[in-house]
């Protein structure tokens, strides 16, 4: 293993370590009203770029928590429409798997109905938060959000994940799990089959 956390980059370690934070993704849909969740929603107004930052650092809270915590993701798409930004700005962004292919990915809009049974329990915090980016600091998030869900909402897609790296108990569970963080941001931005479509008719 690499120095700091996370195996070399394209080892089969590397790869062994993804493929479980993609397992864990996809058992927690086998208990989706008892397990354990952050739910990470994103301001609209986004671009791309910060959404990926803010992604990025949910799953390293979720990796440095324990080893059952997953994430559910609340992506805003465009649509047909173009969205008009309160600076002036005109963005349009698709919808996830119109962009990216993250199979791992759980949206919010297709977990079942047992995921929001006690939805009225769940805090929210938003990613600027001082006490929240404090409680990343000391790698004491689980007990301070000790409840099944946690809602985040990622205000500017800011990259709160440093303060979860920067904790030595948190790093400490990261290394554990083996996952890079450029393994991360490879996963989180690997392209769809349809933007890898239209790259090669323009490369063509």
């Amino acid at each position: 293993q690499a120095s700091g956390w996370g195996y070399g980059e394209g080892s089969a370690q590397e790869r062994d370590a993804m493929s479980a934070w993609e397992e864990r993704q996809h058992a927690a849909m086998r208990a989706p009203g008892t397990g354990r969740f952050v739910v990470l929603q994103l301001n609209p107004f986004m671009g791309v770029a910060n959404r990926v930052f803010a992604v990025a650092s949910a799953c390293l809270l979720c990796l440095a928590t324990d080893d059952t915590t997953s994430l559910v993701l609340e992506w805003p798409a465009d649509g047909e429409r173009s969205r008009g930004h309160p600076n002036g700005e005109v963005s349009h962004t698709p919808s996830l798997d119109h962009l990216l292919d993250a199979a791992w990915v759980l949206p919010l809009a297709s977990m079942p109905d047992a995921f929001f049974h006690d939805e009225g329990s769940w805090p929210f915090v938003q990613d600027s938060d001082p006490s929240f980016l404090a409680s990343l600091a000391a790698g004491d998030f689980a007990s301070a959000y000790p409840h099944r869900v946690t809602v985040i909402y990622s205000v500017a897609g800011a990259f709160f994940g440093s303060h979860v790296v920067g904790s030595p108990r948190s790093s400490k569970a990261l290394a554990r799990t083996g996952v890079s963080l450029a393994a991360l941001f490879r996963s989180i931005l690997s392209p769809s089959a349809e933007v890898q479509r239209h790259l090669e008719e323009l490369q063509g």
